[in-house]
Protein backbone atom coordinates (compact mmCIF):
# COMPACT_ATOMS: atom_id res chain seq x y z
CA UNK A 1 0.00 0.00 0.00
CA UNK A 2 1.39 3.41 -0.94
CA UNK A 3 2.20 5.85 1.86
CA UNK A 4 -0.62 8.27 0.95
CA UNK A 5 -3.18 5.46 0.98
CA UNK A 6 -1.80 4.03 4.21
CA UNK A 7 -1.92 7.46 5.87
CA UNK A 8 -5.51 7.98 4.78
CA UNK A 9 -6.49 4.52 6.04
CA UNK A 10 -4.82 5.00 9.42
CA UNK A 11 -6.27 8.48 9.96
CA UNK A 12 -9.76 7.30 8.96
CA UNK A 13 -9.46 4.23 11.21
CA UNK A 14 -8.45 6.33 14.22
CA UNK A 15 -11.11 8.92 13.44
CA UNK A 16 -13.92 6.38 13.12
CA UNK A 17 -12.97 4.59 16.30
CA UNK A 18 -12.53 7.83 18.25
CA UNK A 19 -16.08 9.08 17.78
CA UNK A 20 -16.84 10.43 21.23
CA UNK A 21 -20.47 9.29 21.38
CA UNK A 22 -19.62 5.74 20.37
CA UNK A 23 -16.72 5.48 22.79
CA UNK A 24 -18.80 6.92 25.65
CA UNK A 25 -21.50 4.33 24.90
CA UNK A 26 -18.97 1.49 25.15
CA UNK A 27 -17.54 2.99 28.33
CA UNK A 28 -21.01 3.28 29.90
CA UNK A 29 -21.84 -0.32 28.98
CA UNK A 30 -18.54 -1.45 30.50
CA UNK A 31 -19.33 0.32 33.78
CA UNK A 32 -22.87 -1.07 33.85
CA UNK A 33 -21.68 -4.63 33.34
CA UNK A 34 -19.08 -4.19 36.08
CA UNK A 35 -21.69 -2.93 38.59
CA UNK A 36 -24.41 -5.52 38.00
CA UNK A 37 -23.59 -9.21 37.82
CA UNK A 38 -26.26 -11.94 37.71
CA UNK A 39 -25.64 -14.93 39.94
CA UNK A 40 -27.05 -17.95 38.08
CA UNK A 41 -28.64 -19.27 34.91
CA UNK A 42 -28.68 -17.99 31.36
CA UNK A 43 -28.43 -14.39 32.53
CA UNK A 44 -25.00 -15.11 34.03
CA UNK A 45 -23.72 -16.73 30.83
CA UNK A 46 -25.00 -13.85 28.72
CA UNK A 47 -23.45 -11.34 31.12
CA UNK A 48 -20.10 -13.10 30.88
CA UNK A 49 -20.19 -13.11 27.08
CA UNK A 50 -21.19 -9.45 26.94
CA UNK A 51 -18.50 -8.47 29.43
CA UNK A 52 -15.78 -10.17 27.39
CA UNK A 53 -16.99 -8.56 24.17
CA UNK A 54 -17.31 -5.04 25.62
CA UNK A 55 -13.93 -5.32 27.37
CA UNK A 56 -12.26 -6.27 24.10
CA UNK A 57 -13.94 -3.36 22.35
CA UNK A 58 -12.88 -0.95 25.11
CA UNK A 59 -9.30 -2.24 24.90
CA UNK A 60 -9.35 -1.80 21.12
CA UNK A 61 -10.41 1.81 21.59
CA UNK A 62 -7.54 2.30 23.99
CA UNK A 63 -4.99 0.82 21.59
CA UNK A 64 -5.81 3.41 18.92
CA UNK A 65 -5.82 6.42 21.23
CA UNK A 66 -9.56 6.84 21.83
CA UNK A 67 -9.08 7.02 25.60
CA UNK A 68 -6.71 9.97 25.35
CA UNK A 69 -8.38 13.03 26.88
CA UNK A 70 -7.33 15.73 24.41
CA UNK A 71 -7.11 16.15 20.64
CA UNK A 72 -3.41 16.96 20.98
CA UNK A 73 -2.77 13.57 22.52
CA UNK A 74 -4.69 11.80 19.75
CA UNK A 75 -2.70 13.65 17.07
CA UNK A 76 0.58 12.81 18.81
CA UNK A 77 -0.45 9.15 18.95
CA UNK A 78 -1.42 9.21 15.28
CA UNK A 79 1.93 10.68 14.26
CA UNK A 80 3.80 7.98 16.20
CA UNK A 81 1.71 5.20 14.67
CA UNK A 82 2.24 6.64 11.20
CA UNK A 83 5.98 6.75 11.78
CA UNK A 84 5.98 3.13 12.95
CA UNK A 85 4.11 2.05 9.80
CA UNK A 86 6.54 3.97 7.59
CA UNK A 87 9.54 2.41 9.30
CA UNK A 88 8.11 -1.11 9.10
CA UNK A 89 7.48 -0.69 5.38
CA UNK A 90 10.97 0.71 4.86
CA UNK A 91 12.54 -2.27 6.63
CA UNK A 92 10.69 -4.70 4.35
CA UNK A 93 11.65 -2.66 1.28
CA UNK A 94 15.30 -2.77 2.34
CA UNK A 95 15.18 -6.56 2.54
CA UNK A 96 13.42 -6.88 -0.81
CA UNK A 97 15.94 -4.52 -2.41
CA UNK A 98 18.92 -6.74 -1.55
CA UNK A 99 20.40 -7.93 -4.85
CA UNK A 100 23.64 -9.32 -3.44
CA UNK A 101 24.55 -12.89 -4.20
CA UNK A 102 27.44 -15.33 -3.91
CA UNK A 103 28.93 -17.11 -6.90
CA UNK A 104 29.52 -20.88 -6.60
CA UNK A 105 30.76 -23.64 -8.87
CA UNK A 106 28.76 -26.85 -9.30
CA UNK A 107 31.26 -28.66 -7.05
CA UNK A 108 30.60 -26.10 -4.32
CA UNK A 109 26.86 -26.78 -4.74
CA UNK A 110 27.23 -30.55 -4.33
CA UNK A 111 24.11 -32.13 -2.86
CA UNK A 112 21.74 -29.93 -4.84
CA UNK A 113 19.58 -31.73 -7.40
CA UNK A 114 19.42 -30.60 -11.03
CA UNK A 115 15.95 -29.15 -10.44
CA UNK A 116 17.21 -27.19 -7.45
CA UNK A 117 20.19 -25.87 -9.41
CA UNK A 118 17.82 -24.48 -12.05
CA UNK A 119 16.64 -21.86 -9.56
CA UNK A 120 20.06 -20.15 -9.60
CA UNK A 121 21.00 -17.76 -12.40
CA UNK A 122 24.26 -18.21 -14.28
CA UNK A 123 27.07 -15.89 -13.24
CA UNK A 124 27.54 -13.51 -16.17
CA UNK A 125 31.11 -12.68 -15.10
CA UNK A 126 32.48 -16.16 -14.38
CA UNK A 127 31.96 -19.20 -16.57
CA UNK A 128 30.49 -22.40 -15.12
CA UNK A 129 29.31 -20.68 -11.95
CA UNK A 130 25.90 -19.64 -10.73
CA UNK A 131 24.74 -17.01 -8.28
CA UNK A 132 22.92 -17.82 -5.05
CA UNK A 133 20.96 -14.77 -3.88
CA UNK A 134 20.25 -13.87 -0.27
CA UNK A 135 16.50 -14.21 -0.79
CA UNK A 136 14.87 -16.63 1.63
CA UNK A 137 13.99 -19.36 -0.94
CA UNK A 138 17.63 -19.59 -2.08
CA UNK A 139 18.98 -19.48 1.47
CA UNK A 140 16.57 -22.23 2.58
CA UNK A 141 17.51 -24.46 -0.37
CA UNK A 142 21.24 -24.12 0.36
CA UNK A 143 20.68 -24.67 4.09
CA UNK A 144 18.79 -27.91 3.48
CA UNK A 145 20.66 -29.58 0.64
CA UNK A 146 24.19 -28.18 0.07
CA UNK A 147 26.58 -30.81 1.39
CA UNK A 148 29.66 -28.54 1.34
CA UNK A 149 29.84 -26.86 4.76
CA UNK A 150 31.79 -23.85 3.50
CA UNK A 151 28.99 -23.11 1.01
CA UNK A 152 26.36 -23.28 3.73
CA UNK A 153 28.52 -21.12 6.01
CA UNK A 154 29.01 -18.36 3.43
CA UNK A 155 25.32 -18.17 2.53
CA UNK A 156 24.11 -18.37 6.15
CA UNK A 157 26.47 -15.63 7.40
CA UNK A 158 25.72 -13.35 4.46
CA UNK A 159 21.98 -13.84 4.99
CA UNK A 160 22.22 -13.12 8.72
CA UNK A 161 24.15 -9.91 8.08
CA UNK A 162 22.13 -8.45 5.21
CA UNK A 163 20.44 -5.05 5.60
CA UNK A 164 22.56 -3.58 8.42
CA UNK A 165 20.61 -0.34 7.89
CA UNK A 166 17.57 -2.05 9.41
CA UNK A 167 19.23 -2.12 12.84
CA UNK A 168 18.59 1.58 13.41
CA UNK A 169 15.07 1.23 12.01
CA UNK A 170 14.24 -1.50 14.50
CA UNK A 171 15.68 0.53 17.36
CA UNK A 172 13.47 3.48 16.48
CA UNK A 173 10.39 1.25 16.18
CA UNK A 174 11.05 -0.26 19.62
CA UNK A 175 11.36 3.20 21.17
CA UNK A 176 8.24 4.52 19.42
CA UNK A 177 6.21 1.50 20.52
CA UNK A 178 7.32 2.04 24.09
CA UNK A 179 6.49 5.76 23.97
CA UNK A 180 3.14 5.07 22.30
CA UNK A 181 2.16 2.52 24.96
CA UNK A 182 3.10 4.90 27.75
CA UNK A 183 1.02 7.64 26.13
CA UNK A 184 -1.96 5.28 26.42
CA UNK A 185 -1.23 4.62 30.09
CA UNK A 186 0.65 1.31 29.85
CA UNK A 187 4.12 0.79 31.33
CA UNK A 188 5.38 -0.74 28.06
CA UNK A 189 4.35 -2.13 24.67
CA UNK A 190 4.32 -5.75 25.86
CA UNK A 191 1.80 -4.98 28.59
CA UNK A 192 -0.48 -3.26 26.09
CA UNK A 193 -0.31 -6.12 23.57
CA UNK A 194 -0.86 -8.94 26.06
CA UNK A 195 -3.78 -7.30 27.89
CA UNK A 196 -6.18 -7.96 25.02
CA UNK A 197 -5.29 -11.66 24.59
CA UNK A 198 -5.80 -14.75 26.70
CA UNK A 199 -2.37 -14.87 28.31
CA UNK A 200 -2.95 -11.47 29.91
CA UNK A 201 0.49 -10.17 30.98
CA UNK A 202 4.14 -10.19 29.87
CA UNK A 203 5.03 -12.08 33.04
CA UNK A 204 2.60 -14.85 32.07
CA UNK A 205 4.37 -15.07 28.70
CA UNK A 206 7.77 -15.37 30.39
CA UNK A 207 6.44 -18.00 32.80
CA UNK A 208 4.91 -20.01 29.95
CA UNK A 209 8.14 -19.94 27.94
CA UNK A 210 10.17 -20.90 31.01
CA UNK A 211 7.92 -23.93 31.62
CA UNK A 212 8.10 -24.88 27.95
CA UNK A 213 11.89 -24.67 27.98
CA UNK A 214 12.09 -26.87 31.08
CA UNK A 215 9.79 -29.46 29.52
CA UNK A 216 11.63 -29.62 26.19
CA UNK A 217 15.27 -29.04 27.17
CA UNK A 218 16.17 -32.72 27.61
CA UNK A 219 14.70 -33.72 24.25
CA UNK A 220 16.31 -30.70 22.59
CA UNK A 221 19.72 -31.68 23.97
CA UNK A 222 19.20 -35.25 22.79
CA UNK A 223 18.29 -34.13 19.27
CA UNK A 224 21.30 -31.82 19.13
CA UNK A 225 23.58 -34.65 20.20
CA UNK A 226 22.21 -36.85 17.39
CA UNK A 227 22.79 -34.14 14.79
CA UNK A 228 26.27 -33.43 16.12
CA UNK A 229 27.14 -37.14 15.86
CA UNK A 230 25.85 -37.15 12.28
CA UNK A 231 28.18 -34.28 11.43
CA UNK A 232 31.14 -36.00 13.10
CA UNK A 233 30.47 -39.15 11.08
CA UNK A 234 29.98 -37.15 7.89
CA UNK A 235 33.18 -35.10 8.34
CA UNK A 236 35.62 -37.11 10.50
CA UNK A 237 38.65 -35.22 11.72
CA UNK A 238 37.13 -31.79 11.05
CA UNK A 239 35.62 -29.16 13.34
CA UNK A 240 33.23 -30.97 15.68
CA UNK A 241 31.31 -27.84 16.62
CA UNK A 242 27.72 -27.53 15.45
CA UNK A 243 26.83 -24.19 13.86
CA UNK A 244 23.73 -22.38 12.70
CA UNK A 245 24.42 -23.34 9.10
CA UNK A 246 24.57 -27.06 10.07
CA UNK A 247 21.16 -27.50 11.68
CA UNK A 248 18.82 -27.48 8.69
CA UNK A 249 21.12 -29.65 6.57
CA UNK A 250 21.56 -32.45 9.11
CA UNK A 251 17.96 -32.27 10.26
CA UNK A 252 16.90 -32.85 6.63
CA UNK A 253 19.31 -35.79 6.37
CA UNK A 254 17.95 -37.25 9.60
CA UNK A 255 14.36 -36.97 8.37
CA UNK A 256 15.33 -38.68 5.13
CA UNK A 257 17.25 -41.50 6.88
CA UNK A 258 14.91 -42.22 9.79
CA UNK A 259 11.54 -41.62 8.14
CA UNK A 260 12.50 -42.33 4.51
CA UNK A 261 11.15 -38.90 3.60
CA UNK A 262 12.91 -37.02 0.81
CA UNK A 263 11.20 -33.65 0.49
CA UNK A 264 12.84 -32.86 -2.85
CA UNK A 265 11.60 -36.18 -4.29
CA UNK A 266 8.10 -35.67 -2.88
CA UNK A 267 7.96 -32.20 -4.43
CA UNK A 268 8.05 -33.78 -7.89
CA UNK A 269 4.51 -35.08 -7.31
CA UNK A 270 3.14 -31.69 -6.29
CA UNK A 271 3.21 -29.47 -9.33
CA UNK A 272 1.82 -25.99 -8.86
CA UNK A 273 -1.42 -26.44 -10.79
CA UNK A 274 -2.22 -29.80 -9.22
CA UNK A 275 -1.46 -28.56 -5.70
CA UNK A 276 -3.38 -25.29 -6.04
CA UNK A 277 -6.41 -27.08 -7.46
CA UNK A 278 -6.34 -29.60 -4.60
CA UNK A 279 -6.03 -26.89 -1.93
CA UNK A 280 -8.95 -24.92 -3.35
CA UNK A 281 -11.16 -28.03 -3.51
CA UNK A 282 -10.20 -29.00 0.05
CA UNK A 283 -11.18 -25.57 1.38
CA UNK A 284 -14.41 -25.63 -0.61
CA UNK A 285 -15.43 -28.87 1.11
CA UNK A 286 -14.18 -27.75 4.52
CA UNK A 287 -15.92 -24.35 4.62
CA UNK A 288 -18.86 -24.84 2.26
CA UNK A 289 -17.62 -22.23 -0.22
CA UNK A 290 -16.81 -21.98 -3.93
CA UNK A 291 -13.83 -20.40 -5.69
CA UNK A 292 -14.55 -18.93 -9.12
CA UNK A 293 -11.48 -18.19 -11.29
CA UNK A 294 -11.84 -14.76 -12.89
CA UNK A 295 -10.19 -13.21 -15.92
CA UNK A 296 -9.27 -9.84 -14.43
CA UNK A 297 -9.32 -6.55 -16.28
CA UNK A 298 -6.00 -4.73 -16.59
CA UNK A 299 -6.46 -2.63 -13.43
CA UNK A 300 -8.02 -5.34 -11.24
CA UNK A 301 -4.68 -6.76 -10.08
CA UNK A 302 -1.21 -5.34 -9.47
CA UNK A 303 0.57 -7.64 -11.95
CA UNK A 304 -0.44 -9.78 -14.97
CA UNK A 305 0.78 -12.96 -13.19
CA UNK A 306 -1.67 -12.50 -10.30
CA UNK A 307 -4.61 -14.91 -10.26
CA UNK A 308 -7.95 -13.63 -9.03
CA UNK A 309 -10.83 -15.66 -7.60
CA UNK A 310 -14.30 -14.70 -6.44
CA UNK A 311 -15.36 -16.52 -3.26
CA UNK A 312 -19.00 -17.58 -2.76
CA UNK A 313 -20.83 -19.32 0.05
CA UNK A 314 -22.90 -22.33 -1.00
CA UNK A 315 -25.86 -22.16 1.42
CA UNK A 316 -27.15 -19.56 0.83
CA UNK A 317 -25.29 -18.58 -2.34
CA UNK A 318 -23.78 -15.23 -1.41
CA UNK A 319 -20.69 -13.34 -2.46
CA UNK A 320 -18.01 -13.27 0.27
CA UNK A 321 -14.99 -11.57 -1.27
CA UNK A 322 -11.98 -11.90 -3.55
CA UNK A 323 -8.91 -14.12 -3.22
CA UNK A 324 -5.62 -13.40 -5.01
CA UNK A 325 -2.67 -15.69 -5.75
CA UNK A 326 0.67 -14.06 -6.58
CA UNK A 327 2.79 -17.18 -6.87
CA UNK A 328 6.05 -16.40 -8.66
CA UNK A 329 9.10 -14.41 -7.48
CA UNK A 330 10.09 -11.26 -9.38
CA UNK A 331 12.00 -8.05 -8.84
CA UNK A 332 10.36 -5.64 -6.42
CA UNK A 333 8.12 -8.30 -4.88
CA UNK A 334 8.29 -9.83 -1.39
CA UNK A 335 10.33 -12.95 -2.09
CA UNK A 336 9.27 -15.37 0.64
CA UNK A 337 6.08 -17.33 1.31
CA UNK A 338 3.41 -15.12 2.85
CA UNK A 339 -0.25 -14.22 2.94
CA UNK A 340 -1.94 -10.92 3.73
CA UNK A 341 -5.49 -9.80 4.47
CA UNK A 342 -5.97 -6.82 2.15
CA UNK A 343 -9.43 -6.10 3.49
CA UNK A 344 -11.00 -8.28 6.17
CA UNK A 345 -14.51 -9.68 5.78
CA UNK A 346 -16.44 -11.48 8.50
CA UNK A 347 -19.65 -13.45 8.11
CA UNK A 348 -21.83 -12.74 11.14
CA UNK A 349 -24.65 -15.13 12.05
CA UNK A 350 -28.05 -13.43 12.55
Amino acid sequence: MQRRERTRWLRTHVSNCCVVDFFELVQAMREKLASKQPTTGDDLQLWQENKVYVEKMFTSFGEIGATLPAAEGKEQYFQMEQRIQDLARKAVQNIDAVVDGISFSRDELAGMSDDQLKRFKADEKVNDKCVVTLKDPDVQAISQYASVEETRRKVWLASQNRCPQNVDIHKEVFLLRHESAQLLGYPDHATMRTKAVMIGTPQAVDDSLTRLEAQTQAESDENLAILRDMKAGDQPGTDSKFYGWDWKYYDTLRTKDELSIDESAIAEYFSLEHTLDGMLKFNERLYGIKFERLVPEEDWTWHPEVRMFAVWSEQPEEFIGYFYCDLFPREGRFSHFSHFAMDQVRLVSP
